[in-house]
């Protein structure tokens, strides 16, 4: 719980500590997983 507020708090923004605040809740109330993606677009020839 520590690491979350402390995250949370070191976002910029109001908003955006808002949003991912209910995004984290909402998810951990419907146990669903979050997506882990590292998506690197390729150069187009």
């Amino acid at each position: 719980m520590l690491w979350a507020f402390i995250h949370i708090y070191m976002l910029a923004g109001f908003e955006n500590r808002l949003l991912v605040a209910i995004h984290w809740f909402w998810l951990y109330l419907t146990y669903e997983r979050g997506a882990r993606l590292i998506v690197e677009e390729k150069p187009k020839a």
